[in-house]
């Protein structure tokens, strides 16, 4: 494979070429301009993702999703905490079709009312499901609790949401669009090497397409990060989902490193020690899930954090109510004892042999190479900065992990979140909590 690296003013990528690759596939972010009108980001960013694949140029929706399909391609749109991605892909000898319908979704979008309409009723009717959707609730809730409402990552209440939505007309949908296609773009591709350079003039002339004679001038904003601080009373938030059977768990707290502190990548091997997703070696799932039987899956993950912002990290788990407290106990249990005794030499030299190898498996897969580089460049770096990071995470001494894990795993400042049957445990949970001896 050949990695190659794209820069200009408004746009930078990463190419991945390997000569027998008969797949090509680009993903396309932009951030979504920050409040550009009447009606909050992400609420606009929730209709105009479906929107952009309702009609382009004098194709209908069903038109355009039909040109997608017949050439055996795929394209997709989502909005996650405020950017934006377009995904696309075919066999390679259809490139250019895809490449053309891309184009026109992005330059000739029609918007029509009654699209639009059909959207937001679909919106308003996914949220409503997502009401007694625990685990969607439980880290919303602990999302909501760690940050300010000016903050990016913060979302109205589902209710709010829907009223919002309501509101949403056919120029509120122009006009954000108009301000996306300002924004500074990223872009990550998987191609031949024969379709490479194709591939990277499309997105070069796509750039200066959208770009020009746009009507709508909006300076590249940046996402707000604004940290709440939380007050005692508020470190434990319950969603109440009666039909649920579990209680979905999360438990974190703002970590107040970027990627580009040293200590990040010491702290990150810390958490995977902890409960590295995906994987049953981590001392939460030995112990947690393994020897106490409490729960079948515990997680410690470090979300948000980018090279210039910082984030937040979490546990993520499930108890029934029963197990509520015990499962609370023993988690706050391995949390605190990691922070105070730190990593064994053993997991020390265990997991720098389980995180190179993970590089390695990466290295096997284009397409979850692709995303990896992809959700990098999102986070602000650039590929030659990518390419250190398994040194930087590997090269972190024993002493290092454990002083990271000390001085940014703190007990008093988590945040719980529970979604479930949650009306008989509130009272127990909250005294648990405030339980000096909680851990011991």
């Amino acid at each position: 494979m050949h990695y190659k690296e794209y820069a200009s003013t408004h746009a930078q990528g990463v190419s991945i070429t390997k000569e027998s690759e008969r797949m090509y596939m680009c993903l396309l972010s932009f951030d979504a301009p920050t409040n550009p009108t009447r009606l909050p980001s992400d609420v606009l960013a929730s209709v105009y993702v479906h929107a952009l694949l309702a009609g382009s140029g004098t194709r209908t929706r069903a038109e355009f999703l039909e040109a997608v399909h017949a050439l055996g391609g795929d394209i997709s749109t989502a909005v996650q905490h405020g950017t934006i991605t377009v995904t696309f892909s075919c066999i390679d000898t259809n490139s250019r079709k895809i490449m053309a319908l891309v184009q026109s979704m992005l330059t000739a979008p029609t918007f029509l009312p009654a699209e639009i309409q059909r959207i937001i009723e679909q919106v308003c009717n996914e949220l409503l499901e997502a009401k007694e959707d625990a685990k969607f609730r439980s880290l919303r809730t602990l999302i909501n609790t760690l940050f300010e409402p000016s903050d990016y990552r913060y979302s109205l209440d589902i209710d709010q949401q829907i009223a919002a939505l309501k509101k949403v007309t056919q120029a509120d949908i122009r006009s954000f669009h108009g301000s996306c296609m300002q924004q500074k773009w990223v872009y990550s591709f998987v191609s031949s090497q024969q379709l490479q350079k194709q591939a990277s003039v499309f997105m070069t002339n796509l750039q200066h397409h959208v770009r020009s004679g746009r009507s709508v001038t909006s300076k590249e904003t940046e996402k707000v990060c604004a940290a709440r601080k939380v007050a005692a009373k508020d470190r434990v938030q319950f969603v109440s989902l009666p039909s649920r059977q579990n209680i979905e768990i999360n438990i974190g707290s703002h970590i107040s490193l970027t990627q580009s502190d040293e200590a990040y990548f010491a702290l990150t091997f810390g958490l995977a020690v902890l409960g590295m997703l995906g994987s049953f070696s981590g001392r939460l799932m030995s112990t947690v899930r393994e020897k106490e039987g409490l729960t079948y899956g515990i997680y410690a993950l470090a979300e948000t954090i980018t090279a210039h912002t910082p984030g937040y990290f979490r546990i993520v788990t499930f108890f029934s109510p029963e197990k509520l407290q015990t499962g609370i106990r023993s988690t706050f249990r391995e949390i605190d004892q990691i922070r105070r005794t730190g990593i064994t030499a053993d997991e020390y030299s265990r997991f720098k042999t389980i995180l190179a190898t993970r590089d390695v498996l990466l290295q096997d897969s284009l397409l979850r190479n692709l995303k990896y580089l992809h959700g990098l460049q999102l986070k602000g770096f650039t590929y030659t900065q990518i390419e250190q990071r398994l040194t930087q995470m590997l090269r972190v001494t024993h002493a290092e992990v454990n002083e990271a894990l000390a001085n940014h795993l703190n007990l008093e400042t988590l945040v719980i979140s529970a979604a479930g049957p949650v009306s008989r445990i509130k009272k127990e949970l909250v005294a648990l909590v405030a339980e000096k001896k909680r851990v011991r």
